[in-house]
Formats: C-alpha cells, sequence, structure tokens
C-alpha cells in the first residue's frame, strides 16, 4: 500500500491534535526531505529576492533563526506590537487577542501586512516567521508577494515536541527593543539583565510565555498549522528541520537546503557567531 493510502487509512487520528502533527511531520520527513536532488535556480527572476517561510510550534527556534538571516524578518506578532506601540489603532484593536494568545482577527494581521509590504526592498531576502498559519493565507500571500513580484519559494517547517518548546517559553527572556530573546539555562545574556546587542534595554518576559500562554498557542498551532504542511509539502516547497538540535546545525542546515533549491547563498549576521555551542 502507497504512503498516500496508508496516510489516508488512519484520518480517525487526525481527530487528536497531536496525532495530526506527527503524522504531517512523518509524511514531510519521508516525501520532502532535504536530499532531494537540488533544482536548477530560476534565472528568470531576481535570484536575490527570495522569500522563505519558518514554520513551527512557539518556541520552535524559528524565530531566532530568522533574526539570524542577514535578510528581511516579518512576523505578524512582532509587527502588531510594534504598531501598537506606535498608537496603530487597528494594531491596538488586536491587542486583547494576543494576550489571550489567541489567533489574531484577519482584519488585523491583514492590516500590519500591508504597511509592511510598503517598504520591502525589491532585492531583499525576506523571511516570513510564522506566516502563513492558516491554509488559506497561502494564496493571499503569494496574491500580496505576487504584487511586488513575488512569491514563498520555500518554507521550513521546525518540528521540536511539546515538552522543549514548554522549556525554552518558561525559561525565555526578551529584548523589547531588538526582540532578540535568550535562557536563563542555556543562552544568558553576558550582560545579566541587559540586552547584549542594545546595550541599554532590560529584558522583560512577554505576558504570554507562560504555561498557561503556552498550552493555549500551541493548541492553536496544532488546529491551524497541521494543514498549512500538507499543503506547502504537497506544493514540494516544504522542508522539515529537526528542531530538538542546536541553533547552530538549524542554521547551517536551513542555509545549505536554501542554497541547494535556490541557488542563493544566505548570509548569517555577526551574532550568529557569538551563540553557545
Amino acid at each position: 500500500m502507497s504512503l498516500i493510502n496508508t496516510l489516508n487509512s488512519t484520518k480517525i487520528l487526525l481527530l487528536n491534535h497531536n496525532s495530526m502533527l506527527f503524522i504531517a511531520s512523518l509524511y514531510l520527513s519521508l516525501v520532502f526531505s532535504t536530499n532531494e536532488t537540488p533544482k536548477e535556480p530560476n534565472c528568470a527572476r531576481n535570484i536575490r529576492a527570495i522569500t522563505i517561510s519558518l514554520l513551527g510550534a512557539p518556541a520552535s527556534s524559528k524565530g531566532t533563526i530568522a533574526r539570524l538571516l542577514d535578510g528581511t524578518q516579518f512576523s505578524i506578532g512582532e509587527a502588531l506590537r510594534r504598531e501598537i506601540q506606535l498608537g496603530d489603532p487597528v494594531a491596538i484593536e488586536a491587542e486583547p487577542f494576543m494576550k489571550r494568545g489567541v489567533l489574531v482577527p484577519e482584519k488585523h494581521r491583514a492590516h500590519v501586512v500591508k504597511l509592511f509590504f510598503r517598504s520591502l526592498k525589491p532585492d531583499a531576502v525576506l523571511v516570513l516567521d510564522g506566516i502563513p498559519r492558516k491554509p488559506d493565507e497561502i494564496g493571499k500571500m503569494n496574491a500580496t508577494l505576487g504584487e511586488v513580484g513575488r512569491k514563498i519559494d520555500i518554507a521550513f517547517y521546525f518540528r521540536a515536541s511539546k515538552e522543549t518548546c514548554l522549556l525554552r517559553i518558561i525559561h525565555r527572556w526578551t529584548c523589547p527593543t531588538c526582540q532578540r530573546t535568550y535562557h536563563a539555562i542555556n543562552r544568558r545574556s553576558r550582560y545579566k539583565d541587559v540586552c547584549e546587542h542594545c546595550e541599554y534595554s532590560f529584558l522583560m518576559r512577554r505576558k504570554d510565555d507562560t504555561p498557561e500562554g503556552f498550552e493555549t498557542r500551541w493548541n492553536v498551532f496544532v488546529q491551524e498549522t497541521g494543514q498549512v504542511l500538507f499543503e506547502l509539502g504537497h506544493r514540494g516547497i516544504l522542508f522539515t528541520i529537526d528542531a530538538e538540535k542546536s541553533v547552530h546545525e538549524i542554521l547551517d542546515e536551513v542555509i545549505r537546503t536554501v542554497e541547494s533549491r535556490t541557488g542563493v547563498r544566505l548570509k548569517i549576521l555577526d551574532a550568529a557567531t557569538q551563540l553557545p555551542e
């Protein structure tokens, strides 16, 4: 029996959210592994202007990797927090949803996407952090990207266990200025409570970085993103990363896979050389 028929015969397991992610990750690992034969780069497009999507549960390291790549990072959560600080009225409406850890309504998500793309440089490497979140957002995002001559070129699923993600969450501290994250055990700031990059910004705990907040966000991820993984997998652009590994190992695998699939050698920021092994 083929792999597809086997998956179809186990649809009952999809009633369990964790089973859905397990089946998705198993399917993607077997069919869309990073060991595939590299495709020829598309020379008709500006090869530098690629768009990368990083997907995964909260604290699966996708945000860390996005910030270490020398490109233009876009996260709806961070964009909303920035616009809230600037007093944008539409973004402020989304704040109650963010505090509860539930998915922000489409109206507010679309609003910050449009604000961001107005300032996007045409030759930038664009890194989408946690986007798309829902199946219908794939087409919408590609339509928006298409207006500036882009599309989602390659996507990564950062696979990590619930237990690993929870431990990262409850020990996580964030710089409110640059959004860099630190870990109270594995990745402490050299300046104790102050960000190494900003040197004047005191680290803070995000309001939803609690066991209760994590549980809500994990459930939302399982319910919404499993279908996105299948869809991107069927399009042949999704690759699974073992996010239980160190940041150095994850970063290296992302860079190698992007180069083999698109011909683009991603650059990393200096901060990546200062990470602990």
